[in-house]
């Protein structure tokens, strides 16, 4: 179906939806709006849906820019519900309307009640701003009670504790600024070649390096992981290790404590610290217990469940890649990678689906399983993420004619262009991109060695805006073809991407 005009965020939004999910709304609309209603039927329609295609949807349904807008609330209300106990965050939010509620029918006593246990709640999962919100509501419904000589005592110690509160929240929240200024810094030196500045610096010697023993832990998670990202950023992976080992154990001290402040989400993100730290480290066979641990840790998250799968099965592959031990990889891929929820869920993380196949093909073409890798590009391509991932699909393309080059079908190479060039344009093909294409296409076996001279020559030529090729670069190819050059050393040089964390 093509695109048509108008908003697509209501298939959006449905097509986002778990499985899970979407059932418990098709029982609230029927609990809500009676059984047939057009809501649920539009919902249904729009959940069949490949691609947004709005042009029908207008003819079946009557007042359908009425419906439209009614059903994206509805969907909104229904989860509201569905998450309300997905997180202390959210208990603690929906408890703010059970107070005002109580309050506006004169039950200020229940609602000072709910109000008590969320201020505890909130002061345990050090939810600086929540506790200072209820601790807000309380002193506002007992200040009524109080005596002239209890107001002024009861006003300052309120007061001093709220400063209290402020204080370990701007304590946290500096670490988080100087690690939002990490990133961008860091990414500055990427692109640019610009330094991080020395008063940054300082500022990070001083108050980042040094740990505090009155450090909150939230504040003390925020540090870690502002210090592992520093020396990442500084490309100083020795030092990254440390803070992301120390940020890993102190999410697995507050779990095995059964602490108010264990957080799987967070010990999932230091895990990933961690690999990242690992991979830079040659602790390979630590990132594949790392790996290991991932996969037993459960989410409240149906998605984050499945994302979290795809991160440790491509922590394997990095694994297996950076100790150069491509056959046990190869064997990997084939017999674990996880083809059914790749196909069921694979839309939803194209990225992490991507970096899976990115190994695969490695693994099979470092060892000349030529066949195994037209059959893993034939999948790959099965997935039609073709418009999540141009750049990569665009990668697959040209890996099929390098791969002819190896096996010597010079006959097929000019075919192989034309039918490459006209399917990759409308993904973006750029004129370099098809002027390399051209290139190979030329090849023959009496002059390949020249040809793939002369493209070397133009991609390191422009090496500054070329982007094509992630699952191979093509340089990495051409110095194995024409420097004999290891591609699996090539590769592990490179290591794993930040974005991967």
């Amino acid at each position: 179906m093509a695109r048509t005009k108008g908003s697509d965020e209501l298939f959006k939004l449905i097509h986002a939806l778990t499985v899970s999910e979407k059932g418990y709304f098709q029982k609230f609309a029927l609990r809500h709006s009676g059984k047939g209603n057009a809501y649920l039927k539009l919902f249904n329609a729009i959940n069949k849906q490949t691609e947004f295609e709005e042009t029908t949807l207008k003819k079946v349904f009557k007042d359908y820019a009425v419906l439209k807008v009614y059903l994206f609330d509805m969907i909104m209300d229904s989860m509201l519900i569905y998450n309300r106990k997905s997180s202390m965050q959210n208990q603690l939010l929906t408890d703010i309307i059970r107070i005002d509620f109580l309050n506006q029918k004169g039950l200020a006593g229940k609602a000072n009640k709910i109000a008590a246990a969320a201020l505890q709640s909130a002061r345990n999962h050090e939810m600086f701003w929540l506790e200072d919100f209820y601790s807000r509501v309380l002193f506002h419904t007992s200040v009524r009670g109080f005596t002239a000589d209890e107001r002024i005592e009861k006003n300052q110690l309120f007061f001093n504790g709220l400063g209290n509160i402020r204080e370990k929240s701007v304590e946290a929240d500096d670490y988080s600024r100087i690690f939002n200024d990490i990133i961008g810094y860091g990414n500055l030196k990427s692109f640019y070649n610009i330094g991080f500045p020395e008063n940054f610096d300082k500022e990070v010697a001083e108050k980042v390096k040094s740990k505090s023993s009155t450090l909150s832990v939230t504040a003390e998670r925020n540090r870690l992981e502002c210090l592992a990202m520093y020396y990442y950023m500084k490309r100083s992976f020795s030092d990254s290790y440390q803070p992301a080992y120390d940020a890993y154990k102190l999410e697995l001290k507050l779990a095995r404590a059964k602490s108010p402040l264990t957080d799987n989400y967070k010990l999932i993100r230091a895990i990933r610290g961690l690999v990242i730290a690992c991979l830079h480290t040659n602790r390979y066979e630590e990132v594949i217990k790392l790996a290991d641990a991932m996969l037993k840790i459960i989410l409240p998250d149906e998605t984050k469940n499945i994302e979290n799968t795809f991160f440790a099965f491509t922590y394997y592959q990095y694994a297996y890649w950076g100790s150069g031990r491509h056959k046990e990889g190869d064997k990997f891929s084939a017999d674990k990678l996880p083809y059914k929820l790749i196909k069921t869920n694979g839309h939803a993380f194209p990225h992490l689906v991507l970096e899976l196949y990115r190994f695969k093909m490695l693994f099979e073409f470092s060892n000349h399983n030529y066949n195994e890798v037209f059959k893993t590009m034939a999948h790959f391509q099965s997935l039609d993420l073709k418009k999540l991932a141009p750049d990569f699909y665009k990668s697959t393309e040209i890996l099929r004619i390098m791969l002819q080059v190896e096996l010597g079908h010079f006959d097929v190479l000019k075919s192989l262009v034309k039918n490459a060039a006209k399917h990759l344009k409308p993904y973006g093909l750029t004129p370099f991109e098809a002027e390399i294409l051209l290139m190979l296409g030329r090849i023959t076996a009496a002059d390949k060695t020249a040809v793939l001279n002369k493209v070397k020559a133009r991609v390191e030529e422009a090496k500054n805006d070329f982007r094509l090729f992630d699952t191979f670069t093509i340089g990495f190819w051409l110095a194995t073809v024409l420097d004999n050059r290891s591609l699996g050393k090539m590769i592990a040089e490179e290591q794993a991407r930040p974005e991967m964390m």
